[in-house]
């Protein structure tokens, strides 16, 4: 009777083959993650650029209009240049942007620090990558654009090329 079984050369070599595998597959999953919040950063400010661009040629269009209806259902002001004055209720809100866009963007309220939003201060908003990893950028109400700043673990760079690059 022959039994049949694995050389102890033959199992080594499996497990140098799957260790040169998983060397390969790992580092390419590592960046994933952050990958995928750089991408949700980047839809939602796209989505905010996008409605303030509309309101700013509803402006135009209805000539010099003073207010306009937010993606809440209520009036809002707006400035001399046509864009919206702010973005949202104000600093600490738990429904950022919330004035022109209707789906609600995860808010960093109740001590959430992972892949949320937070308005410090009116027209200030953080992005929490993870607690030591936060993106920081200000809306520049007279342009109705976004300025990026030097955040936490984040650098304007980084920042200007998540968003706009």
């Amino acid at each position: 009777m022959v039994k049949k079984a694995f050389t102890l050369i033959e199992l080594i070599f499996v497990i140098v083959i799957l260790g040169i595998l998983a060397s390969v597959a790992i580092p390419r999953f590592t960046g994933l993650v952050d990958n995928t919040k750089k991408s949700a950063v980047k839809s939602t400010i796209n989505a905010v650029l996008t409605s303030i661009e509309n309101i700013h040629g509803q402006w135009i269009i209805n000539e010099n209009m003073k207010t306009f209806k937010g993606a809440d259902g209520v009036e809002h002001n707006l400035n001399e240049n046509g864009y919206p004055k702010q973005l949202d209720k104000g600093a600490n809100t738990s429904r950022v942007f919330s004035y022109v866009i209707k789906n609600a963007v995860p808010s960093c309220n109740g001590g959430k620090t992972n892949g949320c939003w937070r308005e410090p201060s009116t027209n200030e908003y953080e992005y929490y990558f993870n607690e030591g990893k936060i993106l920081k950028i200000d809306y520049n109400a007279t342009t109705g654009t976004f300025e990026c700043k030097e955040g936490t673990d984040f650098s304007e760079e980084e920042c200007n090329h998540t968003i706009f690059g």
